[in-house]
């Protein structure tokens, strides 16, 4: 069967929703509380520390030239350890996967629908994804391809419509709490960028050769996706109110006003969200349905596995807690050390292990 394939163009719209749902929506608020003020000295400097990390990324999807990773892995080491990689990943991708769920739905049965049971809201949700991961890359990346250009737009107005209530000098003085307030911030700032590792298991599904600079281009789009609210924050709401708020880019909202006559206009920030979440979720499962190489039981097990997590009795506070202490760190670390995995394995010469083998 004929892989299909897209642009570089459609596969980075899934990126930047998938990606900058994390950079915009969920680590902002934990960017805050770790680093204060500070916070968007934090996403620069990780912006600077992971620009080797881009370029290998790059490196390593020259190295592949157009073949599927997994199938480059079993072709030089066996199934054993492209099965490990896969599943490696796969796990990681099903804990991205349940926290994306598990922080909308709290949302969404905390704003706009304080009614609906969280099951029925994560539930209908994780079947409406899977079902788009079923059928296949293409339907995910059209979703992403109609949904980014008004996730933008909408973006764009909040920030001029809320430019009267900005005060970009409570930006600083900078270092005031300490000089290392910054260095807090670094695994939540860079968790998301850290997923542009996954390009090593779509590059083959791209019409186009993916060059440094594309990548380099793509990590400055997503930078920009926290740097975005992480100002508004600071300039709105100012950095001791923005690091107490649960959701600070959904409050922003709550600030808009046109005219005299309009206002509440929040509800645009439900179909960002939702919007965001959507094509996430469905690129994970998709990725994950890949790793399984398209097993009929595997996504509907693993569809299972994150409901029960989601529905896992466990307060906010304790969850939020859970991801700042430990899944967020665990995961930004656990990508650079995925990343240096990939990269011995590309470099082990292939005569060299043939060599052994015989």
């Amino acid at each position: 069967m004929k892989t299909p394939t897209f642009s570089l163009l459609q596969i980075s719209f899934i990126f930047i929703q998938s990606i900058g749902l994390v950079n915009h929506v969920l680590v902002i608020p934990l960017l805050l509380d770790a680093s204060g003020r500070d916070a968007w000295i934090s996403v620069l400097a990780t912006f600077l520390i992971l620009v080797p990390f881009f370029l290998l990324i790059a490196r390593m999807i020259k190295s592949l030239n157009r073949q599927a990773a997994l199938a480059y892995l079993q072709e030089r080491f066996g199934s054993v350890v492209s099965r490990t990689i896969a599943g490696l990943f796969a796990v990681a991708l099903t804990l991205s996967a349940a926290v994306t769920v598990k922080d909308m739905t709290t949302w969404t049965t905390s704003s706009y629908l304080p009614f609906t049971p969280q099951y029925a809201v994560a539930a209908s949700f994780l079947l409406l994804c899977a079902y788009t991961a079923s059928r296949g890359l293409r339907s995910v990346a059209l979703s992403a391809g109609i949904l980014l250009p008004f996730i933008v737009v909408f973006g764009e107005f909040v920030m001029i419509a809320n430019w009267p209530h900005k005060d970009y000098g409570l930006l600083f003085p900078i270092f005031e709490r300490d000089a290392a307030a910054f260095s807090r911030g670094i695994p939540f700032a860079g968790s998301g960028l850290v997923e542009l590792l996954l390009l090593l298991f779509v590059q083959h599904h791209v019409s186009t050769s993916i060059k440094k600079r594309h990548l380099l281009l793509l990590a400055v789009l997503l930078t920009g996706l926290t740097l975005g609210p992480l100002l508004g924050s600071i300039a709105e709401f100012g950095p001791v109110e923005g690091s107490l708020q649960r959701y600070p880019a959904f409050e922003q909202w709550r600030l808009v006003k046109i005219g005299s006559f309009i206002e509440h206009v929040d509800f645009l920030s439900i179909f960002q969200w939702v919007s965001g979440a959507f094509v996430r979720l469905s690129f994970t499962l998709w990725l994950i349905f890949q790793f399984f190489n398209f097993h009929k039981l595997a996504l509907p097990i693993v569809t299972l596995a994150i409901l029960g997590l989601v529905l896992y009795p466990i307060g906010d506070i304790s969850f939020i807690s859970l991801l700042t202490h430990f899944y967020f760190p665990a995961d930004f670390y656990t990508m650079l050390a995925m990343s240096l995995i990939l990269l011995i394995l590309f470099k082990i010469p292939a005569k060299k292990r043939q060599g052994a083998q015989s």
